[in-house]
């Protein structure tokens, strides 16, 4: 019967041949159109899940300049141009009501963790310091007058053991000794409260060996004593118990000075802190890689184990990633415990603060003059290294080499131990918001945040709208493809039954006079159509998917992981997981 049907077809070869053709194009439109769009959505998912844009905050510390004269009392007086600062805003003023942040703003500090089991870091600075006691053997009779002294004690700090280099003129590093008569110079330029020595007493302080520049021997020269600083949340300093000017200190030695509870005790502290400072490291705790730029930028990447998952980072885990440099020198392995105990906290930090020479922007005391001690310490297990690439035009080398924990696992508040707080900067201070809203989330920052008229923002989101906006486009002709091909195929259906069903009364009365049944006359007339049917569509939905594994759809094909770099084994990596590759970077800064 069958047979019977396809010769009736046939006797039209033409007309057959045109709904075949028609047919075939129809499955080829309906599963090109499905399979693309199928796999744009899939794609589309995966950019969703692997893109982040993230927001870099900054604000412009200097307001402008004044012109004043300053008092030397050995220079006179001296014009020049005086800095001014705006006050500082805190990154909290960006959380407005209505902001559909993923992660809220932070200001990502940065904590040092003395750790002596750990090799020490290299040094390219050393300041030729001398802490000494000395006597005054004349009174100063006019304050910037140079004025002869005897060196009682000399409490220097050994150099690093890993210096490399001096930044000073060889000349000027000089390590003084007692019983050593030198001339004596406050340098009021540098310290500009003075303390006039008198005859007979003695007095504390650190100096260089140098010409102050009023004088053309060489003297020594007061230079910076131990620091006192302490800051509130807010960034407000707090007013130290020992008032000096600038960096500067001039102590008399009284009795008691030297004992438990003297003021000589500071410079024992500060002593050993520098002697310590080349095994602070550096810890960072943030709630998502993503927020740290280095990460986002595709300047920093996983070396060895594995990042930090978003449930760790969640729950608090006491887990962490160090730097690949950090655990080489030190034989640190994947698996590895290490006591972070951390004690110094700096907000805002950049530039200086987080050099390998970060000891000469901190303070082992607090405004009360009492060493600072933990305010957290636990045991965190190693699971990644990481590599950063520093010194690029993005990151200008301003991402350490530290360990970064998750933020939730510090369990203890730091607001007794800020010894830093800057003014808010890109590289610390982000936040992340959902993909593909920047337009709209800038719009209702700038309407519900009067302090945006000082800072600057900058986003980020590795190329995700214009890798986004080729998916739309691909996904938006895939559903015309699919719709043209369903309605294509509606259309031929209808014409289909039409010319071989309905037009063909003549035949179904022929058939019916030579004794077949009506059930057996509409097989008859449609058991040709259908295998004609089925072929086309065999034939055209094959083609549609040859078509379709030969298309490139664009960015979306060309997409592989951003942190992860390729295993040795390339075939076994990419058969483990699907890449996404961030091909370029959709980068808006606005003011």
């Amino acid at each position: 019967m069958v047979r019977s049907s396809l010769r009736q077809l046939l006797r039209t070869p033409w007309k057959t041949l045109l709904f075949f053709l028609l047919m075939a194009a129809c499955a080829l439109l309906l599963v090109f159109g499905s399979v693309m769009l199928a796999e744009t959505n899939q794609r589309i998912a995966e950019v969703d899940s692997s893109f982040t844009t993230i927001g870099m905050v900054e604000q412009d510390a200097y307001i402008t300049n004044k012109q004043e004269a300053t008092y030397d009392h050995c220079m006179g007086n001296i014009l020049g141009r005086t800095d001014v600062y705006a006050d500082k805003i805190s990154i909290d003023a960006l959380d407005f009501e209505g902001a559909q942040y993923v992660h809220k703003p932070v200001s990502r500090p940065y904590y040092a963790a003395y750790l002596p089991s750990l090799a020490a870091r290299p040094s390219t600075e050393y300041e030729p310091e001398n802490y000494i006691q000395f006597q005054a053997l004349e009174d100063m009779t006019e304050l910037g007058q140079p004025t002869p002294i005897l060196i009682e004690k000399v409490l220097n700090a050994e150099p690093p053991e890993t210096q490399v280099t001096t930044f000073v003129d060889p000349s000027t590093a000089r390590t003084l000794a007692e019983g050593e008569i030198f001339y004596f110079c406050e340098h009021q330029f540098v310290c500009n409260e003075a303390l006039p020595l008198e005859k007979g007493k003695s007095y504390m302080a650190n100096v260089w060996y140098y010409a102050c520049g009023a004088h053309p021997e060489m003297e020594v020269v007061l230079y910076s004593g131990p620091r006192m600083n302490q800051y509130d949340r807010d960034g407000s300093r707090r007013e130290p118990i020992v008032k000096y000017a600038g960096n500067c200190r001039l102590d008399e030695v009284t009795e008691g000075y030297w004992e438990e509870g003297g003021r000589g005790q500071d410079w024992l502290n500060q002593l050993d802190f520098k002697e310590k400072c080349s095994r602070l490291f550096l810890v960072t705790p943030t709630d998502s890689l993503q927020l740290i730029p280095a990460f986002q930028y595709q300047q920093a990447y996983v070396e060895q184990g594995r990042e930090i998952s978003d449930e760790e980072f969640r729950s608090g885990a006491l887990v962490c990633m160090v730097s690949e440099k950090l655990a080489s020198l030190n034989n640190l392995q994947i698996g590895d415990k290490i006591s972070l105990p951390m004690t110094y906290a700096m907000y805002n930090a950049s530039g200086d603060s987080l050099s390998e020479e970060a000891c000469s922007v901190l303070s082992c005391m607090n405004a009360q003059g009492e060493l600072y001690q933990p305010f957290w310490e636990a045991e965190y297990e190693i699971v990644g290294t990481y590599t950063a690439n520093t010194g690029s035009t993005i990151e200008e080398g301003k991402f350490p080499q530290c360990f970064i924990v998750p933020q939730k696992s510090v369990q203890a508040s730091d607001s007794e131990n800020i010894t830093v707080f800057e003014y808010l900067n890109p590289w610390t201070c982000t936040f992340q918001i959902p993909n593909g809203t920047i337009a709209e989330f800038d719009a209702a920052l700038r309407e519900n945040v009067p302090e945006m008229d000082s800072l600057t923002v900058t986003y980020n989101d590795n190329g995700y709208t214009d890798i986004m906006a080729t998916l739309q486009s691909t996904r938006t002709t895939a559903v015309l493809l699919f719709a043209v091909g369903l309605a294509a195929s509606i259309a031929v259906v209808i014409l289909l039954l039409y010319f071989f069903v309905v037009k063909q009364k003549k035949r179904t009365a022929i058939e019916q006079s030579l004794g077949m049944t009506r059930a057996q006359c509409r097989t008859s007339i449609l058991a040709g159509v259908m295998v004609l049917t089925l072929l086309a569509c065999v034939i055209g939905g094959t083609a549609g998917a040859v078509l379709t594994s030969r298309v490139d759809l664009g960015a979306a094909g060309k997409m592989t992981n951003i942190y992860s770099e390729p295993a040795e084994s390339g075939e076994e990596n990419e058969a483990a997981q699907p890449k996404i590759e961030k091909t370029g970077v959709t980068q808006f800064n606005t003011k």
